[in-house]
């Protein structure tokens, strides 16, 4: 007789067992971070997009700053109807998330009378308050900007000591830290002021699209909203521009594959005017815009474009052979939307109804309004971060000691963990956020294949650019888990 096939499913959270000899890692993140029995009858997943290393405990208020905005934006402030934010947790240094799904009919009616009437104030209004919310973001800079440099001298200064101030230099250290710490968590309030409005006009466009035509694919839809002006592309169309320069002014035989930042410095330093006139346009092109992250930013090794222009250096090579082979390297904007203009009127075509054309009329003109900020927010997001972040005092964003306490604090972490598990091979990997890549095609990537093994900040990045491939580095844990009846 046959026995009984075996009921399969995600492992219940509860029964996961961290790594051995992490033991002490995983007890330095908070209670409420931890799995419990509790959440077994909840559905976790890995949020690999996000958070693809495994992380800190010091490293996790970053995650904490994000969901804790993203929790007020849906529940208080928005009102989604069907949702109460989201709860994550921690284990291995990987962060895991699951909604909290609001069921009750009566509660979801009473939550979407709330909804509309902030979202819908929010999209009668939007040019005049993305405008205002630009400006708060902004303001965040100049605050980061004005953070004092503490310094710790031998001794203070006598001056101190005879004025009886009563307050060491390392106390400015706390305040610069605190303070750093609020404008990261007021950053993200910001950030969810906007984003689940803006993806939420598109995806109810998504679904309408997706019921009145029903082979119509995700790339389609997508392309209806295309050729839309954002900031995020202005890293990228800087460096085209430099390859563009670099040609013009005959200084381009200093790009070539694998030649470092350094050397190629030093031979346009060697170069006279041309090669000067070329590194002032670098000068120009780095304030603002190379202070792009070469990740999201929630690790304390991520570091930006102006930290190491190893990065955006590894790609001049290819779009200055592309130049001299004639492409001019701009973005096929007018392409893009006289597509998009054709595809829009010819789905539209497709409708039967005059109630159908104008609710889809209706749809498309709110997602082409919002979509500026759902494709560049981002980069103001970004160029926050690393005002928050940075320690050089050049730089347009700059928060002159913020990152070296975020260093400093993921620095100290690690020595703690270490000294407190012992200096085992799987908590190197757990505190430094080492782990093996899982390689496979990225999608966009022209069937590249992608991933590296090499820690965030190091050359990895630039060979990564070089082959075209994006860094997604997962271990091979599960990516989901939770009760499946």
């Amino acid at each position: 007789m046959d026995k009984p096939a075996k009921l399969r499913g995600f492992p219940a959270p509860s029964s996961l067992k961290v790594l051995p000899g992490t033991e002490g890692a995983q007890a330095a993140y908070p209670y409420y971070v931890q799995f419990t029995k509790a959440d077994d009858e909840r559905f976790w997943f890995y949020n690999s997009m996000h958070f693809p290393e495994p992380m800190s405990a010091f490293d996790m208020v970053t995650a904490e700053a994000a969901y804790c905005a993203l929790g007020a934006a849906n529940t208080r402030v928005h009102c989604l109807p069907t949702t109460l934010g989201i709860d994550h947790r921690i284990i291995n240094g990987r962060v895991y998330i699951g909604g909290n799904a609001v069921t009750d009919p009566a509660e979801i009616a009473r939550r979407t009378e709330e909804f509309q009437k902030r979202a819908f104030y929010y999209y009668a209004n939007w040019e005049r308050l993305y405008a205002q919310w630009r400006e708060k973001m902004l303001a965040l800079i100049r605050d980061a900007q004005a953070l004092p440099a503490p310094a710790l001298p031998e001794f203070e200064p006598l001056e101190h000591v005879h004025a009886g101030r009563g307050v060491a230099s390392n106390h400015q250290l706390l305040d610069v830290y605190q303070k750093t710490l609020e404008g990261y968590f007021r950053m993200w309030h910001h950030h969810f002021e906007f984003l689940l409005l803006g993806y939420g006009a598109y995806m109810t466009f998504f679904a309408f699209c997706k019921k009145a035509f029903p082979e119509i694919t995700d790339q389609t839809i997508a392309r209806m909203v295309a050729g839309i002006d954002a900031e995020i592309f202005r890293p990228d169309e800087e460096l085209r521009r430099l390859a563009r320069k670099a040609v013009e002014l005959g200084v381009d035989s200093a790009f070539r594959e694998g030649v470092p930042v350094a050397d190629v410095i030093r031979t346009l330093e060697q170069s006279g005017a041309p090669g000067r006139s070329w590194l002032d346009e670098l000068a120009m092109a780095r304030e603002p815009w190379f202070n792009i992250n070469v990740g999201d930013g929630f690790y304390h090794y991520h570091r930006s474009w102006n930290d190491d222009l190893s990065m955006p250096f590894s790609g001049l090579p290819d779009y200055v052979s592309r130049v001299r082979a004639g492409e001019s390297l701009e973005r096929p904007v007018e392409k893009l939307q006289a597509e998009r203009r054709q595809l829009i009127e010819d789905y539209r075509e497709l409708l039967s109804t005059d109630d159908e054309r104008a609710a889809y009329d209706q749809m498309i003109a709110l997602a082409h309004r919002v979509f500026p900020y759902v494709e560049g927010h981002k980069l103001l997001r970004a160029l926050v971060h690393e005002s928050l972040l940075q320690q050089d005092p050049r730089v347009w964003c700059v928060a002159r000691l913020a990152r070296l306490l975020l260093w400093t604090r993921g620095r100290l972490s690690a020595h703690a963990l270490r000294a407190r598990v012992g200096n085992h091979r799987p908590d190197e990997r757990l505190v430094d956020g080492f782990c093996p890549a899982r390689p496979g095609p990225l999608a966009g990537d022209r069937g590249r294949a992608a991933g590296c093994n090499r820690r965030m900040g190091e050359a990895r990045h630039a060979a990564c650019a070089r082959a075209g491939a994006g860094c997604h580095r997962r271990s091979g844990d599960r990516d989901a888990v939770g009760y499946h009846a």
